[in-house]
């Protein structure tokens, strides 16, 4: 018996989420469609994938062990149609913007240099790209823990943050007390950084002067005098080194953040344009910390 892959596709999306709303999202479908299909699967195959509870579903053993062996053909099914349609020496990577926007773009003009046959395609976002269905051949992402068992991490860098502003502008007081520090004007980001600082003082953050969707529009904020912003300091060598921003202060930040390669599981290897352009980047970080966070150290070489 045969039965159609965009059903068994449908059935993947379900299982992984347990949620046909969730399933139907991802797949652009109607909710009633992605239910209809799975239901039309289970009666042609005569078994009972899902248990349909009041909140969201449960996997059968017989589902359950479906969904496993689907996934990982589907993975590779994915992954050799991206191959075969994909130019040779092309590398599909994804970064988070400020990371592409202040460190990466500015470099790759040396990689192109020495590796003039492998096209790069860069995406600046901080969406999680489906790695394990074909949609990116790289991610770096600045991660703490993943729960996701088809993703391999390799530590980078460490994301320890620094406290910089204008050589400009006027500290106020002693930044190391805190109460002096919540008084300064600060910018806050996308992520709650500030708050991890005064963690450290058992104190609420105060309310930031300013704040921004992206680190990089934070610095530009304080590289025009607007107050003190938080950044780790690989985005900021360059202004660093020019003099446009001064470290106030450098924090090790108490969350394990670090920079990560992030690549399938099932693609361990890689391509030899991937192994090129890692070779390169961990050239270009020699000069940067290699400290593996405690709380990561076994997790090295396996999906965090």
């Amino acid at each position: 018996m045969r039965v159609n892959l965009n059903s068994v596709r449908v059935f993947c999306a379900a299982a992984k989420y347990l949620n046909f709303r969730l399933a139907a999202q991802q797949l652009h479908r109607t909710h009633g469609a992605v239910a209809q299909q799975v239901r039309q699967l289970e009666q042609q195959m005569g078994v009972t994938l899902f248990e349909r509870l009041p909140r969201g579903l449960a996997l059968t053993p017989q589902g359950d062990m479906y969904y496993q062996e689907c996934r990982k053909s589907i993975a590779r099914i994915d992954k050799a149609t991206a191959e075969l349609m994909a130019p040779q020496g092309q590398l599909r990577l994804s970064v988070p913007p400020s990371l592409a926007s202040r460190w990466l773009v500015r470099r790759l003009s040396d990689f192109s240099a020495q590796h003039p046959d492998i096209e790069i395609q860069l995406s600046a976002s901080d969406k999680l790209v489906q790695l394990d269905q074909g949609e990116a051949d790289l991610a770096i992402r600045i991660a703490a823990n993943s729960s996701d068992p088809e993703l391999i991490y390799e530590f980078l860098a460490p994301a320890d943050l620094c406290m910089v502003a204008s050589p400009n502008f006027e500290v106020q007081g002693d930044l190391n007390d805190p109460n002096v520090l919540a008084r300064q004007r600060l910018i806050e980001d996308s992520h709650p950084s500030w708050q991890g600082v005064f963690d450290q003082y058992d104190m609420q953050a105060p309310k930031a002067s300013m704040s921004f969707n992206q680190t990089t529009l934070a610095l530009d904020s304080a590289i025009d005098g607007m107050g003190i912003a938080l950044s780790p300091r690989l985005y900021i060598e360059r202004e660093i080194a020019d003099k446009r921003l001064k470290v106030l202060a450098e924090y090790r930040n108490q969350q394990h953040y670090s920079f990560y390669l992030v690549y399938p599981k099932q693609d361990k290897q890689g391509s030899p344009a991937r192994q090129a352009f890692v070779a390169w980047l961990r050239e270009q970080l020699s000069g940067v910390r290699p400290q593996v966070p405690k709380a990561l150290a076994p997790l090295m070489g396996q999906a965090l």
